[in-house]
C-alpha cells in the first residue's frame, strides 16, 4: 500500500470517528495530518523512531496534487459565470 493510501486510511477513519463527520477546529486538522503521516510512515518503517525528510515531503507533495486533482475533477462541467451580467 503507497503512503497516500495508508495517510488517507487513517485520516478517514479519524473522520469518521466523530459524530459530525469531519474535523472540528484547525487544531484537529493539524493533529489528524500529523498523526496520519505519522501512521503512514511507522508502518513503512516498522515503527521505527525516524521519517526521512524526503519522504515527508513526497507526501506533502502527494497531498498537494491529490487536492488539485479533488478540485480539477469538482469544477469539471461547472457552468462558466457569463463576462458581462450587469
Amino acid at each position: 500500500m503507497k503512503i497516500l493510501d495508508r495517510y488517507n486510511d487513517y485520516y478517514n477513519d479519524e473522520c469518521a470517528a466523530a459524530s459530525w463527520g469531519s474535523v472540528y477546529s484547525m487544531e484537529h486538522l493539524q493533529a489528524t495530518a500529523i498523526r496520519s503521516a505519522v501512521y503512514a510512515f511507522a508502518r513503512k518503517y516498522n515503527y521505527k523512531e525516524s521519517i526521512p525528510v524526503e519522504d515527508l515531503l513526497y507526501l506533502a507533495k502527494e497531498l498537494m496534487r491529490q487536492g488539485e486533482d479533488t478540485v480539477e475533477k469538482l469544477t469539471q462541467g461547472l457552468p462558466k459565470s457569463p463576462e458581462n451580467t450587469i
